[in-house]
């Protein structure tokens, strides 16, 4: 075995080099679509922990029309001291 890859190795070299370029193009294609589904779910993920957080915050500032900030439920406050826009 070790006497047939010496005898070919001229041949393997050649053979290697010529996947050496569609093997990067594939695999550069590869790494970046595993990049881009492991950025969706880190980016998603939070999302996913913190809504119960924003939605219940939501309903309890909401007023009798369901909408932030009635008129009927509290006078209006500035940007700096409200709580924020759900």
């Amino acid at each position: 075995m070790l006497e047939y890859a010496q005898n070919h190795a001229e041949q393997f070299r050649e053979y290697a080099g010529r996947l050496g370029a569609p093997t990067l193009v594939v695999l550069r294609g590869a790494a970046t679509s595993v990049a881009g589904i492991v950025t969706i779910f880190v980016l998603a993920y939070p999302m996913v922990l913190e809504a119960p957080k924003v939605v219940s915050h939501c309903s309890t500032t909401a007023g009798p029309s369901g909408s932030v900030g009635s008129a009927m439920t509290a006078p209006r406050r500035s940007p700096a001291t409200s709580p924020g826009v759900c």
